[in-house]
């Protein structure tokens, strides 16, 4: 990233911290909000957000899809927060 811009009053490194609480819909309505404003106005973090999120969703849909679990299984909860812990160190 070229720079750390604070737009709605947050900073886009504090927008990347927070994206998978964001994805997993765990803010609160004023901290969602914030960011959103922030998305509105910043162009590389609504591009990376929206390729990140649709990821994360992508990979949802097919872990669930190709185990034959529903949304609720423990098995495919467990696999796909492994998945998103592995590739937030790379």
């Amino acid at each position: 990233m070229a720079e750390d811009r604070e737009i709605a009053g947050i900073r886009c490194m504090q927008v990347l911290d927070l994206l998978d609480d964001y994805v997993d819909g765990e803010l609160s309505e004023a901290r969602r909000n914030q960011i959103e404003a922030h998305l509105r106005g910043c162009d590389w973090c609504t591009k990376f957000g929206g390729d990140y999120a649709s990821l994360v969703k992508t990979l949802r849909s097919d872990l669930l899809a190709s185990s034959g679990h529903d949304e609720n299984s423990s098995v495919a909860h467990d696999l796909a927060a492994r998945i998103l812990r592995s590739t937030d160190n790379s």
